[in-house]
């Protein structure tokens, strides 16, 4: 039986990297592909020698996105908001990577979240301030909003 491909976003980072190593010990049922933005970094050359297929994949380019994903049974999706820091831009990549994976078919995505504490602490509560306008913690807040995306 050929094994199965499971694209892995963010793969030289701490979630994905931990990722793509558990899929590469798990005995060949599946294949790994790490996707990164930069395919020459030491930690992405290291990917490569443990047996990742190690591709190219940036969160702002949908349509590169979509390549790294065709043919892949699985993909495993984190975004990295302290590269950007930008609740708006966060949402917009996490939306790329939506529409990446349902062009090429993907038929399991895992999404890597976090929790909207605002629903323990809500934005009008003076415990805590309220940034941008309507986020109490703006990494946690803007990723568990992209929840409702995959719903769509």
């Amino acid at each position: 039986m050929a094994s199965k491909t499971i694209a892995v976003v963010g793969a030289t980072g701490a979630q994905g990297s931990g990722v793509v190593r558990a899929i590469l010990a798990g005995g060949g049922e599946f294949t790994v592909r790490a996707l990164t933005r930069d395919v020459t970094s030491v930690k992405a050359r290291e990917l490569a020698e443990l047996g990742a297929e190690v591709v190219a994949g940036d969160y702002s380019d949908p349509a590169g996105l979509a390549e790294a994903f065709e043919g892949a049974h699985g993909a495993f999706l984190v975004t990295d908001f302290w590269t950007h820091m930008d609740p708006e831009k966060e949402q917009a990549y996490v939306r790329n990577l939506i529409d990446a994976v349902q062009k090429a078919g993907v038929k399991h995505v895992v999404w890597s979240t976090l929790e909207d504490t605002r629903e323990l602490i809500p934005v009008d509560d003076p415990r805590m301030p309220t940034l941008l306008g309507k986020y109490k913690v703006p990494h946690f807040d803007a990723k568990a909003e992209a929840d409702a995306f995959f719903v769509e």
